[in-house]
C-alpha cells in the first residue's frame, strides 16, 4: 500500500523516531553515551540514500521541478509559458507536462530553484534533482556541525535536523526543493556568524568584509530558491551591524541582478502566479479557516493574518535591535530571532504544506524548542488529505487536522512554560529554606 494511504501510521512513527533521536541526543549531554560527529553524519547521508529510489508518492512537485529543468537545458525560458502551452509548442515534453501539477499556469519557483532544477535534469531526471537536493542536505548538516563547534554547541544536537524524519522524507523522497534553500541560508549564517570583528590590520578587515559580501550571496541563493527565508533578512542585517550590513546588502543586491537578469523579462509572468497563489491558494491554516469562517471574507482573513504577522514581526526585529544596540546581539539571540520568526510564519500562514517546516527544523541544533519540535511531526497529519483524494478523487481538507496541527505546538510551549515555572516555584522555595 502506498505512503499516502498510512498518513496516521507515518505521523506515529515519525513521531516516534524523533523521540528516539532527542533520546540520544539526551544521552549524549549527560554523557551516558557517545554520538560522533561521523556516525551522525554518515547515517543522514545512509537513510536519505534509503529514500533515493521509492516513488514520490505525498508530493507531486517535483515533476514541476523536472519540467522547468529540462525546459531550462532546452535554452527555453521556464517564464515563458505554462506547461499546457510549452508542451503545445514542444511534443516532446507533453508527457512530462501531463504530470505537473497546475499545467494551465506559470512557474511559481524564483530564478536560483530554476539552476537547481537544470543541474538535477542534467544528471538524471527526477533522480538526478533528489540526489542533488540530498547532496546539498548533507552539506547543510556539515555546516550546521562547524557552527555548533564554534558556538560551543554540543554536536549531538544536530542529530534533531539530521535525523529528523519530516526533512528525511521531505528531501529523499519528494525531493523538495526547501532543502536546497535551507543550505544557502545555513552557509549564509555560518559566514555571517564566522565573521571576524573589525580590527587594524587590513587584511583581517578584508577578508571579514568578503565574507560578509559572501554571506549576502548565499542568503540571494536561498531567498531566490524559495521565498520564505526572506522574512529573516531583517534578523541578518541587524546582527551584521550597520557598516557590515551594507556589505551583506551589497552581496546581496549583486546576486539579485546576476540571477534575475538572465530570465527578463518573462521572468514578470512569475508575478501572476504568486497573485493566484496568494489570492486563492491554502492548506491546513487552523488561523485563516477560523478567520474566514468568522468574517465570511478570504481576502479579509488574509489581509488580517498578514497585519498580525508583520506587526509580531516588527515586534522580534525591534527586540533584536535592541539586544544589539545594548547588550550585543549574540549567536544564540540570532538563531531564537529566527527560531520564533518561523514558528509564528508557520502557525499563521494561510497554506501550510509539511515541508515548509523543514526551515524550523534547520534551527532545531541551535534552538532545540519543544513547541517547533512537536511541529515537525504533527505538520503531517496535512497528509491525511490524500486518503480521501487517492480513493475517491475528491480533495477534502479537515478542520479537525488543522486544529491539531496547530495545538501541538501551542500546548507543548504551554506544558514547557508550566514546568518551567513549577521548577523555578520549587527551586526558590528550598533557596529560601536553606537562607531562613
Amino acid at each position: 500500500m502506498k505512503a499516502d494511504l498510512n498518513i496516521p501510521e507515518i505521523t506515529g512513527v515519525s513521531a516516534f523516531v524523533f523521540m528516539l533521536a532527542a533520546g540520544a541526543v539526551f544521552l549524549s549531554e549527560i554523557k551516558k553515551i557517545k554520538i560522533s560527529v561521523l556516525l551522525i553524519f554518515s547515517v543522514s547521508v545512509i537513510i536519505r540514500l534509503v529514500f533515493l529510489n521509492s516513488e514520490p508518492s505525498l508530493s507531486d512537485d517535483i515533476h514541476r521541478y523536472v519540467f522547468d529543468g529540462k525546459i531550462l537545458l532546452s535554452s527555453m525560458n521556464p517564464y515563458s509559458d505554462s506547461p499546457l502551452r510549452a508542451a503545445d509548442l514542444y511534443p516532446g515534453m507533453k508527457n512530462l507536462a501531463s504530470r505537473v501539477n497546475h499545467p494551465d499556469l506559470v512557474t511559481i519557483y524564483p530564478p536560483a530553484a530554476q539552476l537547481v532544477f537544470a543541474a538535477g535534469a542534467f544528471i538524471g531526471g527526477m533522480n538526478g534533482i533528489r540526489l542533488l537536493i540530498i547532496l546539498l542536505d548533507s552539506l547543510s548538516i556539515l555546516v550546521m556541525i562547524r557552527i555548533a563547534m564554534k558556538a560551543e554547541i554540543p554536536s549531538s544536537r544536530i542529530i534533531l535536523y539530521a535525523w529528523n524524519p519530516l526533512v528525511v522524507m521531505e528531501t529523499a523522497s519528494s525531493g523538495h526543493i526547501d532543502s536546497a534553500a535551507v543550505f544557502f541560508l545555513i552557509l549564509s549564517i555560518y559566514m555571517l556568524t564566522a565573521c571576524a570583528p573589525d580590527k587594524e590590520s587590513r587584511q583581517i578587515y578584508f577578508a571579514s568584509a568578503l565574507r560578509f559580501f559572501a554571506a549576502g550571496v548565499a542568503f540571494t541563493f536561498s531567498f531566490l530558491i524559495k521565498l520564505l527565508p526572506v522574512i529573516f533578512l531583517p534578523i541578518c542585517l541587524i546582527y551584521a551591524g550597520y557598516k557590515k550590513s551594507m556589505i551583506f546588502i551589497s552581496g546581496f543586491i549583486a546576486a539579485v541582478i546576476l540571477l534575475v537578469v538572465p530570465f527578463l523579462p518573462d521572468i514578470q509572468n512569475v508575478l501572476k502566479t504568486l497573485d493566484v497563489y496568494a489570492r486563492n491558494w491554502e492548506f491546513s491554516g487552523f488561523i485563516f479557516r477560523e478567520l474566514r469562517q468568522t468574517t465570511g471574507n478570504g481576502n479579509m482573513a488574509r489581509i488580517v493574518i498578514m497585519a498580525v504577522f508583520a506587526l509580531f514581526a516588527l515586534g522580534i526585529y525591534g527586540q533584536a535591535f535592541q539586544k544589539k544596540t545594548s547588550n550585543g546581539f549574540d549567536a544564540k539571540s540570532f538563531f531564537r530571532s529566527i527560531y520564533i520568526l518561523c514558528l509564528v510564519f508557520l502557525l499563521l500562514t494561510p497554506t501550510l504544506h509539511p515541508w515548509y517546516a523543514v526551515y524550523l527544523a534547520s534551527i532545531f541544533p541551535f534552538v532545540p524548542g519543544a513547541s517547533g519540535i512537536c511541529m515537525t511531526f504533527a505538520v503531517l497529519l496535512s497528509y491525511r488529505v490524500l486518503i480521501p483524494y487517492r480513493l475517491t478523487g475528491q480533495w477534502t481538507e479537515s478542520d479537525l487536522v488543522a486544529m491539531l496541527i496547530f495545538a501541538a505546538p501551542v500546548v507543548a510551549s504551554s506544558a514547557n512554560f508550566l514546568m518551567k515555572a513549577i521548577f523555578y516555584r520549587d527551586s526558590a522555595c528550598k533557596h529560601r529554606k536553606l537562607t531562613s
